[in-house]
């Protein structure tokens, strides 16, 4: 999602494998969250100002059976403490 002014764009994504190219291997999905600060003129001189956090990742292909257990569907932030 893109938060701007305001208003948020909800997450919209697409993802297609081909199921002779992705045979034999383990497709992984990752969502990373950015958040960036300071000014647009500052990025044009080298400099970035921003934090990455790592919201979920999960295995996509193929799909890993969780023997009905809830805790497996969760990622790592929202594990019960």
């Amino acid at each position: 999602m893109i938060h701007r002014m305001g208003s948020v764009e909800p997450l919209r994504g697409v993802l297609y494998a081909d199921p002779k190219f992705a045979s034999g291997f383990r497709i992984f999905g990752q969502l990373t969250l950015t958040f960036r600060y300071g000014r647009d003129d500052e990025e044009v001189m080298g400099l970035r100002f921003c934090n990455e956090a790592i919201i979920a990742l999960k295995q996509i292909c193929p799909k890993v059976e969780t023997d009905g257990d809830p805790k497996e569907d969760l990622t790592p932030l929202q594990y019960p403490q």
